[in-house]
C-alpha cells in the first residue's frame, strides 16, 4: 500500500459556534505535499446527528487536483484530526462547557505530518 505524507501547517476558523443546540463549524486547512501547497475546507453542517462539536465528525473537502490521488476517508480522517487538534477539547484553543460561544477568523499555526493512502494507479506527483 502506497502512502503520501501530509505536512499540515495551520488551520483558520472562519465560524464555529459551541455550547448551543445546534453547533457548526466553517473553516480552512492549509497542508504541503512534496512542497506544493494546498487547501480545503472542513465545515460540520447544522444540526449533525447530535449536533456536538467534539461528536459529530467534519466534512472535508478535497482540493480537486488530489481527488485522483489520494483516498478520500484516509485523507478525511487526517483532515479532521488535525483540526481538532488546533480546536476542541484537546486542541490547542480548549473549549470546555459554556453555553454560546463564537469563534469568527481565528488563526492557528502546528506543524503535523500524516500519512495517507494513494488510489492505486493514481501516477506520479
Amino acid at each position: 500500500m502506497n502512502k503520501m505524507k501530509i505536512k499540515y501547517c495551520s488551520a483558520r476558523t472562519n465560524t464555529q459556534v459551541m455550547g448551543t443546540d445546534n453547533e457548526y463549524v466553517l473553516a480552512t486547512v492549509y497542508f504541503n505535499i512534496k512542497g506544493l501547497s494546498y487547501e480545503c475546507k472542513v465545515q460540520q453542517p447544522q444540526g449533525g446527528s447530535d449536533g456536538t462539536y467534539e461528536n459529530d465528525p467534519l466534512e472535508v473537502f478535497m482540493p480537486d487536483e488530489l481527488k485522483n490521488k489520494l483516498k478520500y476517508e484516509p485523507f478525511r480522517e487526517a483532515t479532521e484530526r488535525y483540526y481538532r487538534m488546533c480546536v476542541g477539547s484537546n486542541g490547542m484553543l480548549q473549549i470546555q462547557g459554556g453555553k454560546n460561544i463564537s469563534l469568527t477568523s481565528l488563526f492557528y499555526e502546528k506543524n503535523h505530518v500524516a500519512e495517507v493512502e494513494l488510489i492505486s494507479g493514481s501516477g506520479a506527483w
